[in-house]
């Protein structure tokens, strides 16, 4: 990833009930990022929760989201609650790409990975209706039946579905910074 002037990097890991995320403050020198914000949003069970923190682990914000204004768990009521989430999740990711785009002057490709990026082919349907603007055209056979590569070939940004091993790179840095840390 090429510095272009931004000073920030958002990082985000979506699992399959939780969204974490961090948000680095990025100078133009050599040092290494600095977490200015985290946060998190999850479901446990029939409610969830909305977490963000600054760098020294202050909160900001820590609220728990409710079905219904009794504090139920109607059907009907969390299925609104799961689509408004699912469509401000779209949102984000759409808005969240095109000012990537738009730093980077344009893109190659759109990867999904993790949880929601290898399982969810209308969640990725969706981004990527909503970024056909950039030349991204989703390849709508080779989304529903998980294909590595999901946009045609007349795009010209392609977008790919790849597996990831979240835990392997986990060890894999760890051991890189204790190995740092022993030098």
């Amino acid at each position: 990833m090429t510095h272009t002037g931004s000073d920030a990097l958002l990082v985000i890991n979506a699992g399959s009930a939780t969204i974490k995320f961090s948000l680095y403050g990025i100078g133009s020198g050599a040092g290494a990022p600095e977490l200015r914000y985290r946060g998190l949003v999850e479901q446990t069970g029939a409610q969830g929760r909305f977490f963000l923190a600054d760098a020294g682990g202050g909160s900001i914000i820590d609220q728990t989201i409710t079905p219904d204004d009794r504090g139920g768990t109607s059907p009907t009521r969390l299925l609104e609650v799961a689509s408004e989430a699912v469509d401000l999740f779209v949102h984000r990711a759409q808005r969240q790409i095109g000012s990537l785009a738009a730093a980077l002057g344009g893109l190659d490709g759109v990867v999904f990975t993790g949880g929601i990026g290898e399982n969810a082919a209308q969640i990725r349907e969706r981004i990527c209706r909503g970024l056909a603007w950039l030349g991204l055209r989703l390849d709508a056979a080779a989304n529903q039946h998980g294909r590595p590569c999901i946009s045609r070939t007349d795009g010209s940004v392609s977008a790919w579905v790849l597996p990831t091993d979240e835990a392997l790179m986990i060890a894999r840095h760890t051991l890189t910074l204790l190995d740092g840390a022993q030098a």
